[in-house]
């Protein structure tokens, strides 16, 4: 069993606790996480079963055939990610209350990531057919 974390949108409507898996940052650089992040997603994965006050202000949006995203709607941050075909469950790491000890483990769609910025970090990074053949989606 991992950690407990809390964590809240900006206008502090929705408040959330959630087990996270471990400590690890997965940072994506597809162009649907830059769209909604403004930049690269970073997230960690957790599970399922999500503690959630303030549950009405909380919208989803289909943003593909396997995953919703989950915000606020008062005042729009970006909290949650979810794909059930994919077993996978996921939150903003921006949103937590405390980002101590969390640490990157991995990049995934490298080859979407925009050649203005970059991370000095020296994790594996993934392709997106790569990464879509290490989850069994290709």
């Amino acid at each position: 069993m991992g950690d407990r974390k809390s964590g809240s949108c900006l206008c502090g409507g929705i408040k959330y606790e959630v087990i996270v898996d471990d400590n690890k940052v997965h940072v994506c650089h597809c162009g649907i996480c830059q769209k909604w992040h403004g930049g690269p997603a970073l997230a960690m994965s957790c599970e399922a079963d999500w503690k959630i006050d303030g549950e009405d202000f909380l919208q989803w949006y289909d943003s593909s055939e396997h995953g919703q995203r989950g915000f606020c709607k008062k005042c729009g941050t970006n909290l949650f990610f979810r794909s059930p075909t994919f077993g996978y469950y996921g939150l903003a790491v921006g949103s937590l209350d405390s980002q101590e000890g969390l640490e990157i483990e991995t990049h995934i769609y490298v080859d979407k990531k925009p050649s203005y910025y970059d991370f000095a970090d020296d994790c594996p990074r993934l392709t997106e057919k790569e990464f879509l053949e290490h989850i069994g989606a290709a």
